[in-house]
């Protein structure tokens, strides 16, 4: 429970738009315009999370993302 993630666009992304999509209690946010955040979600079993984020290249070329970790209250993170 309390599900969280930070995911910060490398350069030459911005993040558009969000949606709160399918996460429960949780919130979706992007703030400053180029940061995801995803906290507070609680999941029960057999459940998901999901929502769509609209990102835009502002530069030419190959651009790789990766999220920050996952974390949770429940033990362990990141499963």
């Amino acid at each position: 429970n309390n599900i969280s993630f930070t995911d910060t666009m490398p350069s030459g992304l911005e993040v558009v738009s969000v949606s709160d999509g399918t996460c429960g209690l949780g919130t979706v946010t992007e703030s400053p315009a180029d940061t995801i955040s995803v906290s507070g979600v609680t999941l029960l079993t057999g459940t998901t999370c999901t929502f769509t984020a609209v990102v835009r290249g502002t530069t030419v070329g190959l651009k790789n993302n990766t999220s920050g970790p996952v974390t949770s209250t429940q033990t362990p993170n990141g499963t």
